[in-house]
């Protein structure tokens, strides 16, 4: 260990050096011990407690005293780590005590012995070795655990009163002896002791003859206070001595410690402190007023055997029954806040100075903050209140500032730091702690001093700006706290939320939680970011508080009129009248939709008490071909109409199933631009027929020849088709109509089938020349049969309007078969001009060479766009279009076919596949279900319940998919500018643009795997050595 003595000079000392030993036990009169080495055990995985009961005391030691002997004679190899011994007394009063508290006791009332051992087989060897010996019964192993578990508690007496006791240390043997002398003794003055002993080795014992008394009544508490250094005086008497001197066992001492010994102290102490500053007044030398009469009393070794001889002759008077009533009879008064003796409990330990804010005000550096730290602790706000309400002394705004001084954190109380705490302000017979929680009495003490005048509120407001502006307060907290960012200037930032819902979930262990403000930083993206209004030194999250107020907040409670929150979190609300009212939360969402999962708040709580998880509503999003992330994406392109960044990078492995396992490959830019983002980027495409060559008729005299070929595209300024899907058990009137506004003002091209269109014809009149009408083979003639026979005026230019007609077939037999013939019909109805696209339903599971087969039969019957349509495979776990386009256009590609059809597909959920799809061969993309999760992200959710999709409001659907259509844009620009295109249209099939992560992981196999190429590599390698052995 390492010493500083009253010198000042540093000394190590191991447990040879002679000097080790006049450090312990001396009350640290020779000197500071700074730093101490201790050798220790691994900590053990459990406790095994065994608990004996006996009848009698004497039984109790004479099985102890066996079981030493057993143990030096090598009968029993393991020793337990802990032996005590409880008196029957002690465990009666601990059964009254728990019955008080409504707490079941199994304790018994017989003299117990508990053993502790740290492994299993050791509990089992002794259990083994008491069925051998005629000694105490074995108790429950529920009492066992009990009393070990109790060590926590060692002031549970201090319930029925103050409590005296005095540490000696005896030899074993005289243990049960002594015990039975001071009880008698004790009894004779009305004094009922309740012994504990613990066993410090084989051969010594510390024992406390405790017993209860009452502080408040003086007379008996001096009376009782005298017999505690007769109990030393006796445990010296049969060989032992007191635990510690200090001041009242001094006069023991010379006895005790022997004269040689107390020379060897003062040589010690001359030689190590000549000045005599450390700790003087102690063991041999006691400084007092009155002419030292003290020191006098209490160092003349005569003293204490006459104090002695008095207390016999006091406990033989007991004859006398009136002397008796008034001298020996031991009394205690219950202890009541409203009688003002709550004061009288506190044991002056300090231990309550254990609060974060006295130890961050202590070491703030500001003198006036330093000056208050004591006044913090619990138990100075004890003493302002009893003061206050019970002496009638006014309090003054000082201490009114001093009291409100508080985090409301229940450390104190959480920490059991307090011996004697669920007492101290007992009211009415209840329980009750300044400690506590919710703290009733600190808050109704402070609402009474409201009501009195006081400046409670204004002494909170000046507590709060110190301890979020005070820069020696914001450098205390980062050392009792740990890591701490120190505040900033300026008002909190409150990011918007990205998404309708909440990703994330923020739980706050409110019993763990100190309320220190560390994790609402001035300048932090925090959840708990500001002191609840309701609930001043409570922090509070927006979305909390905006739950539990119906989404409005006074408007006095932001910071610009007076209150806590932060002002421009106003820009995320709408002000109207006395509230500022914010969008309202999902139904059943009970995430924090402000938290961006910076996890900053973790980090930075000095308590752990802050948990950050996935929200569970946001898990229960996702659906069969939507994961939660592709919700959160389309949901927040849809909020924005901007480019979705987290900053965080990327968020997990590189490759994945269907689009997902291609990667742009930038490194391939052809012919850069100067600035690939803000320049022209040209994303329209071209739908239709795009011939070789053109055919011409004959020409005639001067006239130029006609063109015989007819073959008419349809130009778009987007890639992006719509297609309304089917929707189970609801009508699609709202959607329709949403789908075709969007279509008319993108310019784009929405498909629908002919029962949808019918169904909502008024509503899709104005935009019919953005539909494409799909139709079965069998409702061509149907629809020519309307025309025909229906008046409606409406009806007719609706379809006359049209400009894509696309023919439906469920089997892929049957699809080029008839072309002719289906061309031919439809021509009838809308004229040469009209542009047909051909619907291949593609099975689940159907080979890619099958439809490569069916796409190459419709693109030389003429076919001028092939709608290849794929369903998602769960098995797979992604549409099969990814698998499909890239065959289909190698296939084209090989015939010299590619140039004249147009290949369009579905299956699309972000910017990233469609940039892919056309790169595979596609020439536009279909937006279906990615687009109804634009309008309500609870889709995939809702159809996984099995329930349908709620109506949509036409402007706000109009807005959300105008602003996908926005986004999605963007996003693809930026990928064509980062390769150096300007056009969309020149990356159609431009495989070699993207990587097939798929494809690079099987040849990274085949390095190890394929025999072949096993094979090459070996001949390579006999060939390179044998060069360089030439």
């Amino acid at each position: 260990m390492r010493v500083i003595d009253g010198q000042g000079r540093l000394h190590h000392l191991t447990r040879e050096h002679p000097d080790f030993k006049y450090f312990f036990g001396t009350n640290g009169r020779h000197g500071i011990i700074t730093e101490v080495t201790l050798k220790a055990i691994p900590k053990p995985d459990d406790h095994y407690p065994i608990a004996l009961t006996f009848n009698n005391q004497k039984e109790a030691f004479h099985f102890l005293i066996q079981l030493n002997k057993d143990f030096s004679e090598g009968k029993l190899s393991k020793r337990p780590v802990h032996v005590e011994y409880f008196s029957a007394p002690y465990l009666q009063e601990i059964q009254k005590i728990k019955a008080s508290e409504n707490v079941s006791a199994n304790s018994s009332a017989k003299d117990t012995v508990l053993l502790v051992f740290y492994e299993h087989e050791a509990q089992e060897q002794f259990i083994n070795y008491l069925s051998q010996k005629n000694g105490g019964t074995q108790a429950q192993p529920d009492f066992a655990r009990q009393l070990w578990e109790d060590r926590f508690s060692p002031m549970k007496l201090r319930k029925k009163g103050d409590l005296l006791t005095a540490e000696v240390i005896l030899p074993l043997p005289e243990v049960h002896n002594y015990i039975k002398d001071v009880s008698h003794f004790a009894r004779k003055l009305g004094i009922k002791l309740l012994p504990v002993v613990y066993l410090l080795n084989s051969d010594e014992a510390l024992v406390l003859p405790q017993f209860i008394t009452d502080r408040r009544l003086r007379f008996q508490y001096y009376r009782h206070f005298s017999f505690v250094p007769v109990l030393a005086h006796r445990a010296i008497k049969r060989g032992g001595r007191p635990y510690g001197y200090g001041i009242w066992f001094a006069g023991l001492a010379s006895r005790s410690l022997g004269k040689e010994l107390l020379h060897d102290l003062k040589d010690v102490k001359q030689r190590f402190d000549p000045k005599g500053i450390l700790n003087p007044g102690k063991i041999y030398e006691i400084r007092g007023r009155f002419f030292n009469l003290a020191a006098w009393l209490l160092l003349n070794r005569f003293s204490i055997k006459l104090l002695d001889r008095a207390l016999q002759l006091h406990g033989h008077l007991n004859y006398w029954p009136k002397f008796k009533k008034v001298f020996l009879t031991t009394k205690t008064k219950p202890y009541r806040q409203e009688k003002g003796d709550a004061l009288h409990r506190c044991i002056k330990c300090s231990a309550c100075f254990i609060c974060p804010l006295a130890q961050i005000w202590e070491k703030s550096g500001d003198p006036r903050l330093m000056k208050d730290a004591l006044y913090i602790t619990p138990r100075f706000k004890m003493e302002f209140m009893q003061r206050h309400l019970y002496e009638g002394k006014k309090l003054t705004q000082e201490d009114v500032d001093r009291f409100v001084l508080c985090l409301r954190c229940g450390v104190a109380e959480r920490e059991q730091v307090c011996p004697i705490s669920d007492l101290l302000l007992e009211v009415d017979q209840e329980n009750g702690s300044p400690c506590q929680k919710k703290l009733p009495t600190y808050d109704e003490f402070e609402e009474r001093l409201r009501k009195e005048g006081y400046d409670v509120d204004g002494a909170i407001q000046r507590y709060m700006d110190i301890l979020k502006t005070h820069p020696g307060v914001a450098y205390a907290m980062k050392e009792v706290l740990g890591s701490y960012r120190v505040p900033k200037a300026g008002d909190l930032v409150v990011l918007k939320p990205k998404t309708d819902f909440s990703i994330y979930r923020v739980e706050v262990d409110q019993d763990r939680c100190i309320n220190c403000g560390k994790c609402g930083d001035e300048h932090t993206t925090s959840q708990r970011g500001f002191w609840d209004s309701r609930h001043p030194r409570k922090m509070v999250s927006l979305d909390d508080l905006l739950r539990e107020m119906g989404g409005k907040i006074p408007r006095n409670w932001f910071q610009d009129e007076g209150g806590p929150i932060p002002a421009n979190l106003k820009s995320q609300g709408k002000s109207n009248g006395k509230y500022v009212y914010f969008p309202a939360l999902v139904p059943g969402d009970l995430g924090h939709q402000h938290c961006n999962g910076c996890l900053y708040c973790v980090i930075e709580c000095p308590v752990d008490a802050i948990r950050v998880s996935i929200n569970d509503y946001y898990v229960n999003l996702e659906g069969k071909d939507f994961t939660r992330e592709d919700i959160r994406r389309i949901n927040e392109e849809a909020r924005t109409g901007g480019v979705p960044t987290s900053g965080t990078g990327s968020t997990g492995l590189f490759g994945g199933k269907g689009f997902d396992r291609y990667m742009f490959d930038f490194s391939v830019i052809v012919r850069p631009t100067r600035d690939g983002i803000r320049e022209a980027i040209d994303i329209g495409v071209n739908l239709g027929r795009k011939p070789l060559f053109h055919v011409f008729e004959q020409r005639h005299a001067d006239s130029w020849p006609r063109v015989k070929s007819h073959f008419h595209t349809i130009d778009l300024p987007t890639p992006i088709l719509l297609e309304l899907p089917v929707l189970k058990e609801r009508k699609s009137s709202d959607i329709a109509a949403i789908f075709a506004s969007v279509a008319h003002a993108q310019n784009s091209l929405v498909f629908m089938n002919l029962l949808q269109f019918m169904e909502n014809l008024e509503r899709l009149h104005p935009y019919s020349e953005n539909v494409i009408l799909r139709l079965l083979p069998e409702e061509i003639k149907t629809v020519r049969t309307w025309l025909e026979t229906r008046e409606s005026e409406s009806f007719k230019e609706a379809i006359e309007k049209i400009t894509v007609v696309e023919i439906a077939h469920t089997d892929l037999d049957l699809v080029w078969k008839q072309f002719d013939q289906e061309v031919n019909f439809i021509r009838q109805i809308w004229g040469r001009k009209i542009v047909i696209s051909h619907l291949i339903h593609c099975p689940l599971g159907v080979e890619p060479q099958v439809v490569a087969s069916c796409v190459e039969n419709l693109t030389r019957h003429g076919a001028e766009i092939i709608h290849l349509k794929t369903q998602f495979n769960r098995d797979k776990g992604y549409y099969e279009s990814a698998d499909l386009l890239p065959v289909c256009y190698d296939h084209l590609l090989e015939l010299g076919l590619h140039t004249q059809v147009t290949l369009i597909a579905n299956g699309i959920k972000s910017p990233a596949d469609l940039g892919i799809a056309m790169m595979l061969g596609a020439s536009a993309l279909v937006v279906d279900r990615a687009a109804v999760v634009a309008l309500n992200h609870e889709f995939p959710m809702l159809e996984k319940q099995g329930k349908s999709l709620p109506e949509v409001d036409y402007d706000f659907g109009v807005k959300r998919l105008n602003n996908l259509f926005q986004s999605w844009h963007k996003q693809i620009r930026e990928v064509l500018g980062a390769f150096g295109v300007r056009d969309i249209r020149r990356t159609v099939g431009e495989r070699g643009r993207l990587i097939d992560l798929r494809d690079r992981e099987r040849k990274m196999r085949a390095i190890v795997e394929d025999k072949n190429l096993l094979q090459k590599a070996r001949k390579v390698n006999e060939q390179k050595l044998a060069q360089d052995g030439d």
